[in-house]
């Protein structure tokens, strides 16, 4: 197997692994897949632990800026998702056809775009948890001035 790899690192043949290599292989892939598809999942729900966590219980409007980096986390956590079920797919397609091979160019490209949507992601997120941070928090009375009138409305 060494005299088929090349020096310019390009990936060898399948035929320069044996079948229960390639298989072997598809499996950790498969594994590894599996493993991004569910952090991407759990991340679809963080950024509402991430407001509730920063801000106590929200009852203030967050920012138009803050609700976008809202909306593109959950978009890309969403995309990395699918991209994901794709790269499932590419390889169940390997394997039906018996090459059980992780090299093919559908399975890297959506590889590929499953981890940069996940990183997207995660950039993202961080982006809008400095927002969440950094916004200004007015008092709680200056927040909710219906309640604090509520209170001193005389009872019949």
């Amino acid at each position: 197997m060494s005299e088929d790899l090349r020096e310019d690192n390009q990936v060898p043949p399948p035929s320069a692994f044996t079948l229960d290599d390639r298989k072997e292989s598809v499996k950790t892939y498969i594994e590894q897949t599996k493993l991004l598809v569910t952090l991407a999942s759990a991340f679809i729900v963080a950024p509402v632990v991430l407001t509730s966590a920063i801000n106590g219980e929200v009852v203030q409007a967050i920012s138009t800026a803050q609700f976008w980096t809202f909306v593109g986390a959950e978009v890309l956590f969403i995309l990395s998702i699918m991209a994901g079920y794709l790269v499932l797919g590419t390889i169940a397609g390997s394997q039906v056809r018996g090459e059980h091979w992780v090299y093919r160019p559908a399975t890297v490209v959506s590889s590929w775009i499953q981890i940069g949507t996940y990183v997207a992601g995660l950039i993202v997120l961080i982006t809008y948890s400095y927002f969440l941070m950094a916004a200004p928090t007015a008092a709680p009375t200056a927040q909710i001035p219906a309640a604090a009138d509520a209170s001193n409305v005389s009872k019949p």
